[in-house]
């Protein structure tokens, strides 16, 4: 069965079969491919099914669609052709790209924040001494080099507040509709990417540029006004 493959950036995020006549792209909840992202219009695209053969078609788009590179109205899919929306591609596949590649598979695409990051957010708390201190002892820790695969993700918030366990090849971050930013396990490291909106997350006090940081044991990442410790046990 054909399908979409979504990436952010080369990442994978999901797949969705063409199991039906028509699927919608956009920014509206009621799309089948639901993109939260400023460059994203509300009911953006679509892929349409006619006597067998897919079609990607452009609705007018504030910002207009890619295939290949090329801006289109309308165009005939073909294997291996990607469509370009914003910061998002989707890759019209003829066959089960995401089990060849490996990626772990995941339907939720940008969703709403994690609560533990909203009840973070509306505390509005600094982080007391002993969390600096935990950075550093955290730090001397992973100084001995440990396989990947046997270490554990997690973000602490720095309010004394939950800690969230990283079990997913992408987990997003921050405030939908204020900031917004992704952690991506790859296959030599976590790295934090940008998202969404008009501050980007800061990483030990820097901004993160247009390209992903990688994370390592200890990092403090500030996003949506929220301050979080990324560490690896």
């Amino acid at each position: 069965m054909a399908k979409l493959v979504l990436m952010l950036e080369g990442d994978f995020l999901a797949e969705f079969p063409l199991d039906k006549s028509r699927l919608t792209i956009g920014r509206r909840p009621n799309c089948d491919i639901r993109l939260e992202n400023l460059a994203i219009s509300g009911e953006h695209a679509a892929v349409v099914q006619q006597g067998g053969v897919f079609y990607i078609e452009d609705n007018d788009s504030t910002n207009g669609t890619l295939v290949n590179g090329q801006s289109i109205t309308r165009h005939q899919l073909q294997d291996g052709d990607r469509i370009g929306l914003g910061r998002h591609q989707i890759e019209y596949r003829e066959e089960d790209l995401a089990v060849e590649r490996g990626f772990e598979k995941t339907m939720l695409v940008m969703p709403l924040v994690q609560e533990i990051m909203a009840e973070a957010a509306a505390k509005q708390v600094g982080a007391p001494e002993s969390a600096h201190q935990s950075v550093v002892a955290s730090q001397a820790v992973g100084s001995v080099a440990t396989p990947l695969a046997a270490l554990q993700a997690k973000v602490k918030l720095l309010d004394g507040g939950r800690e969230m366990v990283i079990k997913k090849t992408l987990t997003t971050l921050g405030r939908s509709g204020v900031q917004v930013a992704v952690i991506t396990k790859r296959p030599h490291g976590y790295f934090l990417s940008h998202v969404e909106g008009d501050g980007r997350p800061v990483l030990n006090g820097h901004a993160v540029g247009l390209q992903a940081q990688q994370l390592e044991n200890g990092d403090i990442i500030e996003l949506a006004g929220v301050s979080m410790l990324f560490s690896l046990e």
